[in-house]
């Protein structure tokens, strides 16, 4: 990817298009690193957006014409599909010189080698000009049943006429992971490497007193997991009773309505920890709640597709 370019004297090895001309394609502007790009993500939506430009240069290095503008990609992975969506935006806002007319483009996704990677759909052709938008869709699918992460790459070629085409990417996006583990259902992708928040409410009425011992214990328990440091989930159900009777144990005196309920959760690597060490917290709490609470909870791992070992926050207001 060729990023903050600054036009300079043409090397003779450079080839030149018919007219002694050549384009640069270069995503980010000069000085500014590809790195740096506005991004927003979830667990299932992404986005970035980053400077374009288009210089077309002559054999003395002089600038013959140019065009900026802004490019964005946005991505919508579904947690319950291996197929998703890629979208990239190229809005031009100004052209000057021999790119004054516009300038083709056609831009494919690459999705890499191996038996593995990812299927998209054809490369998308179009037109850079000034005031327009050119936007390029892809439906990608990932083949198989194991659990891969994908990185495809829009590779853009621009073609000015009497210049060597070039081609260029933009931002390379968060990887896309697919699985289809059977404890999350039907097979889907995320963006793993983003951890999503599970939230709780001390003013809804369903969990209120979960929310409350949730608040509370992060606040009291050492290091402050699921607050400042993320949880991780952890699956089975042999280990999930083992760490709750660890912190919720037989001995303790369950008020009629009520149920332990233990902090972080058992169904974490961070549960089942002495609450004599500070490491964990239990409450009894009333029960219809703590079961309201735990089944969210298992709906947020499913929604999000939260893995054996993937991290999340607890936020609890």
């Amino acid at each position: 990817m060729i990023t903050g370019f600054t036009a300079g004297p043409a090397s003779a090895a450079v080839p030149q298009g018919a007219d002694g001309l050549r384009s640069v394609v270069a995503f980010g502007a000069a000085g500014v690193s590809a790195q740096k790009a506005k991004t927003s993500y979830t667990r299932t939506r992404g986005s970035t957006s980053e400077p374009f430009v288009l210089t077309v240069i002559d054999t003395r290095g002089k600038v013959r014409g140019q065009m900026t503008g802004k490019a964005t990609q946005s991505e919508k992975l579904n947690s319950k599909s291996r197929n998703w969506s890629r979208t990239l935006k190229i809005k031009i806002t100004s052209a000057s010189g021999v790119v004054k007319g516009g300038a083709k483009i056609s831009t494919k996704i690459s999705c890499g080698k191996g038996a593995r990677r990812c299927q998209p759909s054809k490369a998308v052709k179009g037109t850079l000009k000034k005031g327009r938008t050119y936007t390029a869709s892809w439906k990608i699918h990932s083949p198989g049943n194991k659990t891969v992460t994908h990185k495809p790459v829009p590779i853009a070629t621009v073609t000015v006429p009497g210049a060597v085409p070039d081609n260029s990417a933009p931002v390379t996006m968060r990887g896309v992971r697919c699985d289809n583990v059977k404890y999350l259902g039907k097979p889907g992708c995320v963006y793993s490497s983003w951890p999503p928040s599970f939230a709780l409410s001390r003013k809804d009425k369903a969990v209120k007193e979960a929310a409350k011992h949730v608040y509370d214990a992060q606040r009291k328990v050492k290091g402050k997991p699921g607050l400042s440091k993320p949880l991780h989930r952890l699956t089975g159900k042999s280990k999930i009773d083992k760490n709750r009777a660890v912190v919720c144990k037989k001995k303790y005196t369950r008020p009629k309505g009520k149920s332990c309920d233990e902090y972080p959760m058992a169904s974490t690597r961070e549960g089942g920890k002495e609450g004599s060490k500070k490491l964990s917290s239990h409450r009894m709490i009333n029960a219809k709640q703590n079961s309201k609470a735990g089944t969210r909870l298992n709906q947020f791992y499913g929604n999000n597709r939260i893995m054996e070992g993937d991290g999340f926050f607890v936020k609890a207001k």
